[in-house]
């Protein structure tokens, strides 16, 4: 590394540090207000990674803060205990959620009347084992007056074994659970996970899409980037067979692989894009925001996420074989303009009976009144 690189990387680390504080500074200045209620969310330390999670708790958070009126606490974001961060702010879309590392909150909050942390599923075995070995993190749980979890279970599959839940409660027993799916959402789920159970129905982007019709679009198809989960389809077809094929049978099509782009180029992208392929959990952010940008979106059902709304859409297959074996000729049969139009107009309206902002909103809001789904 020469002089000017070692300079300009001092430069930029100085500058991202001034800025994270400026951006922590104002935030105090407007919500540090009551002091001793805090609800606390535990949030990723990854910048550069985009996931429907982390899109969905970011929007999560405005919700809750938008009801202060009714928990009457300060709503926070921060790096689970031990871990750090240079920056306040996810660089890769737009957000209002500022992150603080945890020892900053502390010493903003060190004797708290009310705690309430807002944790994510994939951090329910880390928060155990730092309440285990971290004396800073578990003296100042202690010292709460009244200390509560909510799981922001954003996917079942992610969740992790029974044991780990009863472990939580050496933290506290004062235990919720919400969902981001309809599909778990139900009393056979709050039985499960013996605890009260609540929907916090999908919302994916906390700022409008790039809507286009067909005559507006390009020819390109948008794939996930991930590979088939084959503990949830069981196949021997794989996304590399998927894509050669299309490669080969659809070459005046452009693919484009969602990978290491930030939100905002993203959408953009789908915007432009005819279709899209998701090759992850099916009712996720790859197949919905597609047809919310005008698109058309295919996937394979599977029990765990896909509502009834789209038990017979035409682009959700049964399994990848039947997708692989049929995608082409009905990419082919798509490719004009009034059934195109007509199909995305379909599909809309089957995805808007599940993702609603407002429907969020007021999910947030029963919550809070203590109008859980299941108690």
């Amino acid at each position: 590394m020469n002089f000017l690189q070692t300079l300009e990387r001092k430069f930029n680390k100085r500058y991202y540090k001034l800025l994270a504080s400026k951006q922590k500074s104002d935030y105090k200045k407007i919500n540090y207000q009551a002091k001793n209620k805090l609800i606390l969310f535990f949030v990723p330390n990854d910048f550069n990674f985009i996931s429907g999670g982390m899109l969905s708790i970011c929007t999560i958070y405005n919700g809750v803060k938008k009801h202060q009126n009714i928990h009457k606490s300060d709503v926070f974001a921060s790096f689970l205990p031990g871990l750090s961060g240079k920056f306040a702010k996810y660089h890769r879309f737009e957000s209002d959620l500022i992150i603080f590392n945890f020892n900053e909150i502390i010493s903003l909050y060190p004797n708290l009347d009310t705690l309430e942390i807002q944790l994510p599923e994939i951090y329910i075995k880390d928060l155990i084992v730092i309440y285990s070995e971290l004396a800073e993190f578990s003296n100042w749980i202690k010292k709460c007056k009244s200390v509560k979890i909510n799981i922001l279970n954003q996917n079942d599959f992610n969740m992790p074994e029974s044991t780990y839940l009863e472990s939580l409660k050496n933290i506290t027993s004062n235990i919720t659970m919400t969902v981001a799916h309809e599909k778990y959402a139900t009393l056979e789920k709050r039985e499960q996970y013996n605890m009260p159970l609540h929907l916090f129905s999908p919302w994916l982007s906390p700022k409008p899409y790039h809507y286009k019709k067909y005559n507006q679009k390009k020819n390109i198809i948008i794939l996930s980037p991930d590979e088939i989960e084959k503990k949830i389809y069981p196949t021997e077809i794989t996304k590399e067979h998927i894509v050669e094929k299309l490669k080969k049978e659809l070459p005046n099509y452009k693919l484009i692989t969602i990978k290491d782009m930030k939100y905002d180029v993203y959408k953009k992208n789908i915007g432009k894009a005819k279709f899209a392929i998701t090759f992850g959990e099916g009712l996720d952010g790859y197949f919905i925001e597609p047809i919310l940008s005008g698109g058309i979106g295919f996937a394979v059902k599977n029990s765990i996420f896909f509502n009834h709304q789209f038990e017979n859409a035409s682009t959700v297959y049964k399994n990848y074989e039947t997708l692989y074996d049929t995608i082409i000729e009905d990419i082919k049969k798509l490719d004009n303009e009034i059934m195109y139009n007509k199909l995305n107009e379909e599909l809309i309206q089957k995805a808007e009976e599940i993702y609603s902002l407002n429907r969020l909103e007021k999910n947030i809001e029963n919550y809070y009144l203590g109008n859980i789904d299941f108690k």
